[in-house]
Order: structure tokens, then C-alpha cells, then sequence
């Protein structure tokens, strides 16, 4: 791509971000909510919602990518990951003096946003576990393919299956907050408040306390973490072509 489109396709990216996060913020000042302190989770939640676009559109380049081309799409999600953990980092403050400004009952938070990254998540009601179950079935089979894919460009178990196991839960909950955000912007008729602080409780606990810290961090190794590394260490083991020394395992079988 030339500079100049290059450029003009940035501007008009920055201009389209701009004027969803002004649409946002309309909705939750129709809502109810303070103009000053929901500006800036608006932008927050507005950048959010395009880095799940363009995770979608990433992660079906990667799916189907000429062979020999992997490396190209594995590049852009790298890029990709550290966009998304600016937007991550960038947002956490402002939900979170939004929040705090609501004075929602505790029983409001999700487990994870109440006590910490470490808490443990309760069963969910019955009504709730087929949903559960649709989640687990469609970031499983988004797991196989991406693995499959990396397994036929001569990756080793030990990097792709992590790999692709942190890459198809990511995905999964990015997916499902564009589709949360989508839904109450189309709304025919304007959202209720409650709806408005649901979602905005549940990208705080799912961001800000489980996707950011675990999955999305920048820096090295973690041994304490499930897999002992982020998402962004497993792709730059991908992008070196396998291991660099001894490395955990924390793929599915």
C-alpha cells in the first residue's frame, strides 16, 4: 500500500472509531449516565468493539492463508495483540472510576470483577448452560481448525496447540462482546440503563480481569500462568519457527 493510502486509510479508520464512540456515548447518556464520566469508556468500549473486528478479520486471514504464507498472518496478529492490549489498558481506569460512580450492588459483579482475576466462577444457573455450551462448542471447533492450519505449516505441537487454544478463547470473548455492543446500538427502541450497566460490568470482568492480564500482556514468560505464557509468546515462538529452549506445555490434546 502506498504512504498516502496507507495515511488516508488510518485517518479514516480514526474518524470511523471517533464516531462510534460518540454513538456510544449518546446511548448511555439517553440511558441515564453521567455525560462527564462515561466519555471515556465510551471511547474505551467503541475501541474494543473494532479490535474484536478486526480480530475476526485476522483470524480468518490466518485460517486461510496460502501455504507459505502463515508467517505474513501470524505478523498481523502480533500486531494485533499489542493494539488490543493498548485498548485494554487504555480503558481499565475509566470503567472503572464509571463503575465505582454507579454504587451497583455487589451481586451486580461478576465473581472475577468482585474479587480479583483469581476468583472461581460458580456453577452457572441451568437456563444459562446451554449458552455456556454453544460458546465451548464454537471456540473448540475454531481450536481444531487453527490448529490443523499450523500443523500443516510444519509448526510443533508444543507451540501451535497452546497457540491455538489461546487464540480461539480470545476470539470467543471478543466475538461475543461485538455481538453485546451491536445488539444494544441497533435496538429498535432505546436500551434500558440496566441493560447498559450489564454489559458494561461484564467488559470490565471479562477485559480488565481475565483477557487483558492473562491472555494479552506484554512481557516475558510468566511462569505462574496457566501455559506460562500469553498469547503474544506464543505467537513470537510460532513466528521463530518452534521453540527457543525449553517451554511449557499448555496445548489441548
Amino acid at each position: 500500500m502506498h504512504w498516502w493510502d496507507e495515511a488516508e486509510h488510518r485517518a479514516l479508520r480514526q474518524r470511523g472509531q471517533a464516531t462510534l464512540a460518540l454513538g456510544i456515548w449518546r446511548r448511555l447518556r439517553e440511558a441515564g449516565f453521567d455525560a462527564h464520566l462515561s466519555l471515556l469508556p465510551a471511547h474505551g468500549l467503541a475501541r474494543l468493539y473494532l479490535a474484536a473486528c478486526d480480530l475476526v478479520q485476522v483470524t480468518e486471514s490466518l485460517l486461510v492463508a496460502p501455504a507459505g504464507e502463515l508467517s505474513l498472518h501470524l505478523y498481523e496478529l502480533a500486531d494485533w495483540c499489542r493494539a488490543a492490549w493498548a485498548a485494554v489498558d487504555w480503558s481499565e481506569r475509566p470503567f472503572l472510576v464509571l463503575l465505582d460512580s454507579l454504587r451497583l450492588d455487589p451481586d451486580d459483579w461478576p465473581p472475577a470483577a468482585a474479587a480479583g482475576a483469581g476468583a472461581v466462577t460458580p456453577a452457572p444457573p441451568p437456563e444459562e448452560a446451554p449458552k455456556l455450551e454453544g460458546r465451548y462448542e464454537r471456540r473448540h471447533l475454531l481450536y481444531e481448525r487453527l490448529d490443523l492450519r499450523m500443523e500443516a505449516e510444519g509448526l510443533p505441537a508444543e507451540v501451535r496447540r497452546p497457540l491455538a487454544r489461546d487464540l480461539a478463547t480470545v476470539y470467543e470473548e471478543f466475538l461475543v462482546t461485538l455481538w453485546q455492543v451491536h445488539d444494544l446500538l441497533s435496538a429498535g427502541e432505546r436500551a434500558r440503563r440496566r441493560a447498559w450497566e450489564r454489559l458494561l460490568v461484564d467488559v470490565n470482568a471479562t477485559f480488565h480481569f481475565h483477557v487483558g492480564p492473562r491472555y494479552l500482556r506484554p512481557g516475558p514468560p510468566d511462569p505462574g500462568a496457566p501455559g506460562g505464557f500469553p498469547l503474544p509468546g506464543w505467537v513470537a515462538l510460532a513466528l521463530s519457527g518452534g521453540m527457543a529452549g525449553p517451554a511449557p506445555v499448555g496445548g489441548e490434546s
